[in-house]
């Protein structure tokens, strides 16, 4: 049995979940036991290993499959695929894929709930459930984070999905409700926190956008961006440059030059990461401002 990885498993995870190796000892050992076990230098007991895999959110079986067999790059390999046809609107393929992935994979509880958030999203955009359903089987997998008001940041995720949906279908309120609710949460590792939260506050002001409030859509807007900058994250930066062209558009003073750049900005971003859903968005809508 291998007991190295094993102990890289239990050290990604309690990192993931953003807390310490004395949190993670309270109640169950010593922090120079669960050092010793990170380490690889000792195997811990099987009632340890037990109350480990309690505290960090996965079964007793997926640590004991770790010493057999290799899931931690499969998972992680598998969870970017998942979010790159996400991302990409491919629904169909997403829809085959996480539900042959709830079949094979029932062993670690973060990626089963991972799989089927995104197996009910790619059903619902399939017209294999409505948008009630969805929204119901989305609250179930977060109905004990809110018990517990003990949010992991797949929870925050799927709560974002949720707001997404219901500014869909209209019920604009409760839409940013659930985003004020996310962007003013503590007690989430900030090195994890940051990217979901400038997509939420992205998603804000698309939504306050909708109805209207475009001062309040353009503030969310440069929130946004201000953290992007500061992380020196890109990775939705075309879209925060659309959404800010789309807001300035609206003020009838605004210097048409500022237009310009937000949407050949936003053009430069969505082309690095081929984003070819929102590239021919802006090609077909904004193409007088793509003009020199």
């Amino acid at each position: 049995m291998d007991s190295k990885r094993l102990g890289k498993e239990i050290k990604y995870l309690r990192k993931e979940k953003g807390i310490n190796q004395k949190e993670l000892a309270e109640g169950i050992c010593t922090q120079s036991a669960i050092s010793q076990i990170e380490s690889g230098e000792i195997f811990p007991r099987i009632d340890t290993l037990y109350y480990l895999a309690a505290k960090l959110r996965v079964s007793i079986d997926f640590f004991l499959s770790i010493l057999f067999h290799e899931k931690h790059n499969y998972i992680n390999n598998t969870k970017a695929y998942i979010q790159m046809l996400s991302n990409k609107k491919q629904y169909d393929e997403l829809y085959f894929f996480s539900k042959n992935e709830l079949k094979n994979n029932k062993l670690h509880s973060e990626y089963h709930q991972f799989l089927l958030w995104h197996y009910f999203m790619s059903s619902y955009y399939l017209k294999k459930i409505n948008y009630s359903q969805c929204i119901n089987e989305l609250k179930k997998l977060i109905t004990l984070a809110s018990i517990h008001e003990k949010y992991e940041l797949i929870d925050l995720k799927i709560m974002n999905a949720i707001a997404n949906l219901h500014a869909e279908n209209e019920d604009y309120t409760s839409s940013i409700e659930i985003h004020n609710k996310i962007i003013s949460m503590e007690d989430i590792p900030e090195e994890e926190f940051y990217k979901l939260k400038i997509k939420v506050l992205y998603n804000k002001s698309k939504t306050l956008f909708k109805i209207g409030d475009t001062k309040l859509s353009l503030k969310s807007c440069e929130d946004a961006y201000k953290i992007s900058t500061e992380k020196e994250s890109l990775f939705l930066l075309g879209q925060i440059f659309f959404q800010k062209g789309q807001c300035l558009e609206k003020f009838t003073n605004t210097d048409i030059s500022l237009i310009k750049e937000c949407y050949k900005n936003s053009l430069i971003f969505l082309e690095i990461f081929k984003m070819d859903y929102y590239i021919n968005i802006i090609k077909k809508e904004k193409q007088q401002y793509l003009c020199s």
